[in-house]
């Protein structure tokens, strides 16, 4: 499995103060990570085990990504809303003024069907390949001063 991943496994080390074990390994860009006493009791660690019980149920194929339109969610009750101005249209930054914005110029996006995925990974691949969408993606380097 890691050289699936492209890691390297270092031999397990027994903590005798904690009375555990860590292991740890050198990840594909050469740097090393570990698994032990300082991560399990870190703050961070512990959060994200509480969010994990959370949504576990959820984890388990198939995932099915539905889209919600902005018209119709601007239609639900307890939106939004701004009074219309005196000659009665909606104000430039109502909600049905966006809402008719976003219809008109992605109104294909919000018709779309649901997609179902078998997977985690097909999932992640998924949603960055939507993200990426109607956007440019450049690499850029931050120069040190």
């Amino acid at each position: 499995m890691a050289d699936q991943f492209q890691f390297k496994l270092k031999d397990p080390v027994e903590d005798e103060e904690h009375h555990t074990w860590s292991i740890c390994f050198t990840d594909s860009q050469g740097a090393t990570r570990c698994i032990d006493w300082t991560l399990a009791s870190s703050p961070e660690f512990r959060q994200m085990m509480s969010k994990y019980t959370q949504i576990k149920e959820f984890l388990e194929p198939p995932f099915l990504v539905e889209f919600a339109s902005k018209v119709a969610s601007a239609a639900q009750p307890g939106a939004e809303e701004e009074e219309p101005d005196a000659e009665g249209a909606p104000s430039p930054g109502s909600a049905e003024v966006r809402a008719e914005t976003k219809a008109g110029t992605r109104g294909a996006r919000a018709l779309r069907e649901p997609v179902e995925k078998q997977t985690a990974r097909e999932l992640f691949a998924y949603i960055v390949e939507q993200g990426k969408k109607d956007y440019q993606v450049s690499a850029t380097r931050a120069w040190a001063r």
